[in-house]
């Protein structure tokens, strides 16, 4: 497993969030800029406190996506043995990346998704080997493999 490859497309897929988040954000700040050149009244004083609001949800994502490519940047993928940041666990033929949370993506003809560590099959997973068994989603699955 090439797991150089794995973390560069990890680490592709949050630039691209990261730049989606950005992007959303001014363009919402370059769209809500009031005209000074108007005088203010009630109602463009009640819109400007929207404004602020639905500001304040943009940040929200744009804020987790920095954090996501901030924590990414930071785990070593070295190889492991138990399930730990940076293990890519296989479960039933599924793989995982403990990372950041993605959606499914491609490394060459394999398939991964990345979680998190507040995801609950990290919590099940931690510190667990190849062949052990976690309870996860109310039923028990064995980890077939940890790299």
């Amino acid at each position: 497993m090439d797991k150089t490859a794995l973390r560069n497309a990890l680490l592709a897929l949050e630039r691209h969030e990261l730049q989606a988040a950005r992007e959303a954000y001014a363009d919402y700040l370059a769209g809500s800029k009031p005209d000074r050149a108007d005088t203010e009244d009630d109602q463009d004083h009640s819109l400007a406190v929207e404004d602020a609001e639905l500001a304040q949800g943009l940040e929200g994502p744009l804020q987790a996506a920095q954090d996501a490519m901030a924590r990414l940047q930071a785990i070593d993928f070295a190889p492991r043995t138990t399930v730990a940041p940076g293990a890519v666990l296989e479960l039933g033929g599924q793989r995982f990346v403990v990372a950041v949370a993605t959606q499914q993506f491609k490394v060459g003809a394999q398939t991964y998704m990345g979680i998190s560590t507040e995801s609950p099959l990290y919590r099940a997973a931690y510190g667990k080997a190849a062949g052990d068994t976690v309870e996860f989603a109310g039923r028990p699955h064995r980890i077939d493999r940890i790299d």
